[in-house]
């Protein structure tokens, strides 16, 4: 039995080891937060270094904490209850010096150490948001600028027709055409 136990005991370990090192290899924010209290429990390098913290500082913290809207977390508990699984949830966070991010987050639950964890995975898409936010502007501003382009061409239309009217007055043929097919 005292075998049988320290075989188990040394398959945890290592399953545990395997899982923190791909964790840490990897180039995507991985967190590990209670259920039950909502405490963050676990993150890797790449998340603290993306927030701006520490690992250290971040065990511990509410996981709320980090979400610029706490009501992004209900809405991502409310998915899990919902689906069991959350898959590219986007949402705005923020960095250990108050500057606002968007994480794509991916999140499951799952029994660690005898507890239901929140096992989540995300990706910085803040560029991507500024992208997508730029090209907004942009056709935004494409509009506007067609809008007075077309305003601009009517108006010539209207010219030109009233000038082919004063050259009919004057006996004179039509100078410009302004049919369109």
């Amino acid at each position: 039995e005292t075998t049988e136990r320290k075989k188990l005991e040394e398959s945890l370990r290592e399953s545990e080891e395997r899982f923190r090192m791909i964790a840490e290899s990897v180039p995507v924010l991985i967190s590990m937060a209670s259920l039950k209290e909502g405490s963050i429990l676990y993150t890797n390098q790449t998340y603290a270094e993306t927030l701006g913290y520490t690992q250290e500082e971040l065990v511990g913290m509410k996981a709320s904490d980090v979400y610029v809207d706490p009501d992004d977390r209900k809405k991502l508990l409310d998915l899990l209850d919902r689906d069991g699984f959350v898959k590219g949830l986007p949402v705005k966070v923020k960095k250990s010096d108050g500057t606002e991010i968007w994480l794509l987050g991916f999140s499951r639950k799952i029994n660690y150490q005898n507890q239901p964890v929140l096992l989540g995975s995300s990706i910085d898409i803040t560029a991507m948001k500024k992208a997508e936010d730029d090209l907004k502007a942009a056709n935004e501003d494409l509009k506007a600028f067609n809008k007075v382009m077309v305003g601009r061409e009517m108006r010539m239309i209207e010219l030109k027709k009233e000038i082919n009217r004063l050259h009919l007055q004057l006996g004179q043929p039509e100078r410009y055409e302004t049919e369109t097919d």
